[in-house]
C-alpha cells in the first residue's frame, strides 16, 4: 500500500528521476573514456614526418617497429611489399633499414585491396608505401 501511495504522490517526479538516471548513464557510456583532444590523432595506417621527428631512430624499419609494428606483420606467405616513391624495393621489408627517417615525408600501410588497386596484383599481403621529402 505504501508503494502505491508513493507512486501516486511522486509518480511524475519519480519518472523524471529515473529518466535522468538513464540518460546520464548513456551519456557516460558514450563519453571519450578520459581521452582528450589535445594532440593530433594518430592514424593506424599512417606515420607522418612530425611523428618521426619526435623519435631517435636509425632507420625506417626501427621507426615503424616503434610506432606501428602491425604494419610489419606478414598477412600471408609472400609478406608485405615496400614501395618508395612508387618504386618497389626488391628486398621488401629489409630495404627499410636503408632509409633515413629524416628523408621521409610519410609512411603509409596499404591493405591488400588498396595495394592491389594502386600497384597491381602482386601485392596480396599489402604494402608499405614511403614518400620521401
Amino acid at each position: 500500500m505504501l508503494l502505491n501511495e508513493t507512486v501516486r504522490n511522486y509518480g511524475p517526479t519519480l519518472h523524471l528521476a529515473v529518466a535522468m538516471i538513464i540518460v546520464g548513464t548513456l551519456a557516460a557510456c558514450a563519453g571519450t573514456g578520459g581521452a582528450t583532444n589535445t594532440g593530433p590523432r594518430k592514424q593506424r595506417n599512417l606515420i607522418t614526418a612530425g611523428e618521426l621527428a619526435t623519435l631517435e631512430v636509425r632507420d625506417a624499419y626501427e621507426a615503424i617497429q616503434r610506432l606501428r609494428p602491425q604494419m610489419l606483420r606478414a598477412r600471408g606467405s609472400i609478406g608485405v611489399a615496400v614501395y618508395v616513391n612508387g618504386i618497389r624495393m626488391s628486398d621488401g621489408v629489409r630495404s627499410l633499414s636503408n632509409i633515413a627517417p629524416a628523408s621521409i615525408h610519410e609512411i603509409r600501410y596499404l591493405s591488400s585491396f588498396d595495394a592491389t588497386a594502386r600497384f597491381g596484383t602482386d601485392v596480396p599481403d599489402g604494402a608499405i608505401s614511403i614518400t620521401t621529402k
